[in-house]
Protein backbone atom coordinates (compact mmCIF):
# COMPACT_ATOMS: atom_id res chain seq x y z
CA UNK A 1 0.00 0.00 0.00
CA UNK A 2 1.09 3.61 -0.99
CA UNK A 3 2.54 5.78 1.46
CA UNK A 4 4.50 9.14 1.36
CA UNK A 5 5.41 10.60 4.81
CA UNK A 6 6.89 14.48 5.13
CA UNK A 7 7.65 16.91 7.24
CA UNK A 8 4.99 19.55 8.08
CA UNK A 9 6.37 22.61 6.33
CA UNK A 10 7.68 25.28 8.66
CA UNK A 11 6.18 28.35 8.33
CA UNK A 12 7.30 30.49 5.93
CA UNK A 13 8.57 27.28 3.80
CA UNK A 14 6.83 26.83 0.66
CA UNK A 15 3.91 23.98 0.49
CA UNK A 16 4.60 20.55 -0.45
CA UNK A 17 3.33 19.77 -4.07
CA UNK A 18 0.35 17.84 -3.81
CA UNK A 19 1.47 14.23 -3.82
CA UNK A 20 0.34 11.32 -6.10
CA UNK A 21 -0.66 7.92 -5.76
CA UNK A 22 0.73 5.16 -8.09
CA UNK A 23 -1.99 6.37 -10.51
CA UNK A 24 -0.83 9.60 -10.61
CA UNK A 25 -3.52 11.09 -8.64
CA UNK A 26 -4.02 12.98 -5.26
CA UNK A 27 -3.67 10.39 -2.32
CA UNK A 28 -7.45 9.67 -1.02
CA UNK A 29 -6.11 10.98 2.71
CA UNK A 30 -3.64 13.71 4.33
CA UNK A 31 -2.85 13.06 8.02
CA UNK A 32 -0.82 15.42 10.32
CA UNK A 33 -0.11 13.82 13.38
CA UNK A 34 2.88 13.72 15.65
CA UNK A 35 1.96 16.97 17.10
CA UNK A 36 1.46 18.43 14.03
CA UNK A 37 5.10 17.96 12.55
CA UNK A 38 4.20 14.92 10.41
CA UNK A 39 2.01 14.46 7.82
CA UNK A 40 1.34 11.33 5.21
CA UNK A 41 -0.39 10.86 1.93
CA UNK A 42 -2.40 7.48 1.71
CA UNK A 43 -5.19 6.53 -0.19
CA UNK A 44 -5.25 3.63 3.07
CA UNK A 45 -7.12 4.16 5.92
CA UNK A 46 -5.35 1.02 7.30
CA UNK A 47 -2.23 2.44 6.29
CA UNK A 48 -2.16 5.42 8.23
CA UNK A 49 -3.85 3.88 11.59
CA UNK A 50 -0.23 1.96 10.94
CA UNK A 51 2.03 5.23 11.21
CA UNK A 52 -0.20 5.75 14.47
CA UNK A 53 -0.47 2.18 16.17
CA UNK A 54 3.40 0.54 15.64
CA UNK A 55 2.68 -2.67 14.42
CA UNK A 56 -1.03 -2.72 13.38
CA UNK A 57 -0.47 -3.58 9.80
CA UNK A 58 1.35 -6.53 11.14
CA UNK A 59 -2.20 -7.83 12.80
CA UNK A 60 -3.77 -10.35 10.17
CA UNK A 61 -6.28 -8.79 8.57
CA UNK A 62 -8.53 -11.32 9.70
CA UNK A 63 -7.93 -10.81 13.24
CA UNK A 64 -10.80 -8.03 13.49
CA UNK A 65 -10.63 -8.24 17.62
CA UNK A 66 -7.56 -7.23 17.77
CA UNK A 67 -7.45 -4.78 15.67
CA UNK A 68 -10.78 -3.15 17.18
CA UNK A 69 -8.32 -3.63 20.66
CA UNK A 70 -5.49 -1.87 19.46
CA UNK A 71 -7.42 1.04 17.92
CA UNK A 72 -9.15 1.15 21.38
CA UNK A 73 -6.03 1.33 23.49
CA UNK A 74 -4.58 3.96 21.27
CA UNK A 75 -8.42 6.05 21.56
CA UNK A 76 -7.83 6.02 25.34
CA UNK A 77 -4.43 7.46 25.33
CA UNK A 78 -5.62 9.91 22.76
CA UNK A 79 -9.06 10.50 24.84
CA UNK A 80 -6.62 11.21 28.02
CA UNK A 81 -4.03 14.03 25.73
CA UNK A 82 -7.50 15.49 23.74
CA UNK A 83 -9.51 16.24 27.18
CA UNK A 84 -6.41 17.79 28.65
CA UNK A 85 -5.83 19.70 25.71
CA UNK A 86 -9.01 21.17 25.87
CA UNK A 87 -9.03 21.55 29.54
CA UNK A 88 -5.75 24.00 29.27
CA UNK A 89 -8.04 26.04 26.42
CA UNK A 90 -11.26 26.40 27.85
CA UNK A 91 -12.66 28.64 30.33
CA UNK A 92 -13.67 26.25 33.35
CA UNK A 93 -15.82 28.98 34.76
CA UNK A 94 -18.36 27.12 32.30
CA UNK A 95 -17.74 24.19 34.29
CA UNK A 96 -19.70 22.79 37.57
CA UNK A 97 -16.95 21.47 40.38
CA UNK A 98 -18.54 17.88 39.54
CA UNK A 99 -17.63 18.63 35.72
CA UNK A 100 -14.65 20.04 36.54
CA UNK A 101 -13.39 16.68 38.23
CA UNK A 102 -15.13 15.16 35.36
CA UNK A 103 -13.24 16.83 32.87
CA UNK A 104 -9.76 16.41 35.16
CA UNK A 105 -10.76 13.14 36.28
CA UNK A 106 -8.89 10.18 35.81
CA UNK A 107 -9.51 7.92 32.73
CA UNK A 108 -8.90 4.45 34.76
CA UNK A 109 -12.27 3.69 34.68
CA UNK A 110 -14.95 4.82 31.67
CA UNK A 111 -17.18 8.29 33.19
CA UNK A 112 -20.19 7.05 34.01
CA UNK A 113 -22.95 10.00 33.53
CA UNK A 114 -26.30 10.19 31.46
CA UNK A 115 -26.12 14.00 30.33
CA UNK A 116 -23.46 15.96 29.82
CA UNK A 117 -24.59 19.33 30.15
CA UNK A 118 -21.63 21.64 30.28
CA UNK A 119 -19.98 23.37 27.49
CA UNK A 120 -16.72 22.07 27.67
CA UNK A 121 -16.02 18.77 25.33
CA UNK A 122 -16.05 15.90 26.82
CA UNK A 123 -13.81 13.12 24.87
CA UNK A 124 -15.19 9.29 25.45
CA UNK A 125 -14.76 5.87 23.91
CA UNK A 126 -17.52 4.66 22.05
CA UNK A 127 -15.97 1.27 23.09
CA UNK A 128 -16.81 1.38 26.93
CA UNK A 129 -20.67 2.34 26.06
CA UNK A 130 -23.77 0.82 24.64
CA UNK A 131 -23.98 -0.92 22.31
CA UNK A 132 -20.60 -2.30 23.00
CA UNK A 133 -20.89 -2.86 26.70
CA UNK A 134 -23.68 -2.14 29.79
CA UNK A 135 -23.27 1.26 30.61
CA UNK A 136 -25.38 3.64 28.96
CA UNK A 137 -24.30 5.81 26.38
CA UNK A 138 -24.36 9.69 27.32
CA UNK A 139 -26.25 12.33 25.53
CA UNK A 140 -24.24 16.06 24.97
CA UNK A 141 -26.88 18.29 26.30
CA UNK A 142 -25.04 22.15 26.23
CA UNK A 143 -26.99 24.26 29.05
CA UNK A 144 -25.70 27.48 26.54
CA UNK A 145 -27.09 26.17 23.94
CA UNK A 146 -26.26 24.20 21.05
CA UNK A 147 -26.98 20.83 19.04
CA UNK A 148 -27.66 17.73 20.83
CA UNK A 149 -24.26 16.17 21.49
CA UNK A 150 -21.75 19.08 19.99
CA UNK A 151 -20.40 18.79 23.34
CA UNK A 152 -19.26 15.21 23.01
CA UNK A 153 -16.56 13.96 21.31
CA UNK A 154 -16.71 10.32 20.16
CA UNK A 155 -13.46 8.42 19.21
CA UNK A 156 -14.34 5.69 17.57
CA UNK A 157 -12.74 2.03 17.70
CA UNK A 158 -15.20 0.46 14.89
CA UNK A 159 -13.18 0.83 11.65
CA UNK A 160 -9.92 2.66 10.57
CA UNK A 161 -12.26 5.63 8.84
CA UNK A 162 -14.29 6.21 11.82
CA UNK A 163 -11.20 5.60 14.14
CA UNK A 164 -9.30 8.67 12.19
CA UNK A 165 -12.62 10.90 11.99
CA UNK A 166 -12.62 10.46 15.64
CA UNK A 167 -9.22 11.46 16.37
CA UNK A 168 -9.57 14.45 14.09
CA UNK A 169 -12.58 15.83 16.00
CA UNK A 170 -10.67 15.73 19.11
CA UNK A 171 -7.83 17.31 17.57
CA UNK A 172 -5.15 14.48 18.02
CA UNK A 173 -4.62 14.44 14.20
CA UNK A 174 -5.88 16.71 11.38
CA UNK A 175 -7.25 14.69 8.61
CA UNK A 176 -8.15 15.91 5.20
CA UNK A 177 -9.77 13.94 2.25
CA UNK A 178 -9.48 14.84 -1.29
CA UNK A 179 -12.53 16.12 -2.95
CA UNK A 180 -11.83 17.04 -6.82
CA UNK A 181 -9.15 19.57 -7.13
CA UNK A 182 -8.26 19.87 -3.69
CA UNK A 183 -7.93 18.31 0.24
CA UNK A 184 -10.96 19.19 2.52
CA UNK A 185 -10.67 18.71 6.20
CA UNK A 186 -12.75 16.13 7.06
CA UNK A 187 -16.03 16.06 8.80
CA UNK A 188 -16.60 12.48 10.46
Amino acid sequence: MDVQVHPVPAEGEPDLPTPLNRDGEPFLYCMIFNADTVMAFSDSATVLVDLLIEGYLEIPEADVVEQATQRTMFAVGAQVRSQAAIVARANLALATPDERRMLGGSRDTPPQLTVWECPIPLVLVDAFYEPFSDSPRPVGRPRTGGERDSNVIWLSFVDEVEFLYGLHRAGEIQLATHSGSRPVLAAG
